[in-house]
């Protein structure tokens, strides 16, 4: 579908729910409250958009960028986001639990008080992002960049952090409980409490 069709279908009150917006230019478009769960949108460009209070479940994005988008409150539960950029984007109250963020851009973005249980960050980016009482829990940030984030407040009970960077990262007030990290940890030490014989496989090397 192209620009023009999604005004479109939109004009005609029509669904975008599994729609193939692959390479589709939606940047700057006003989709509050839009229900896009299940579309793909690899290649999409939505720098800027606004989609506040939409959904995005299920959806699968790849190379897709938001940068700058406004997406607060959105809903995105199991949403597939490969090396996507959401530079400087707005997530905040965002609900995207078993989601998948991998390799992705997300320096600056606004994480704060969004849930993303079970979440996998993998090798991502997101130096200097806000995640301000975030919920985190057995979440994956293994690899991530989390250099200058505020973590303040958030939730990261049980959460893989292994090889994580955290130069500069704020942690005050955070609940740490079973965190996985490698050597002395930069809050206040209460990750080490965790049995890692008890939940990693025999095999795993590191």
């Amino acid at each position: 579908m192209s620009r023009e069709d999604v005004l479109e279908c939109l004009k005609r009150g029509g669904s975008l729910m599994g729609a193939d917006l692959s390479w589709a230019d939606l940047s700057q478009m006003d989709l509050r409250g839009v229900d896009l769960s299940g579309a793909v949108l690899t290649g999409a460009k939505l720098a800027g958009v606004r989609l506040d209070e939409g959904n995005l479940s299920d959806v699968f994005a790849a190379d897709a960028s938001f940068r700058g988008a406004s997406l607060a409150g959105v809903s995105g539960d199991r949403a597939f986001f490969q090396r996507a950029d959401f530079s400087g984007a707005n997530l905040a109250r965002a609900k995207m639990r078993r989601a998948e963020f991998l390799l992705v851009n997300g320096r600056g973005a606004v994480f704060r008080e969004g849930d993303f249980t079970g979440t996998r960050f993998i090798d991502s980016d997101l130096e200097g992002a806000d995640l301000r009482s975030a919920v985190l829990e057995e979440a994956n940030l293994r690899g991530v960049n989390l250099s200058g984030c505020d973590l303040s407040a958030s939730r990261l009970v049980n959460a893989d952090m292994r090889k994580t960077k955290t130069l500069g990262a704020a942690f005050e007030g955070a609940d740490a409980r079973g965190v996985l990290f490698y050597g002395k940890p930069p809050w206040d030490g209460k990750g080490l409490d965790r049995d890692w014989d008890e939940i990693l496989p025999r095999s795993q090397e590191d």
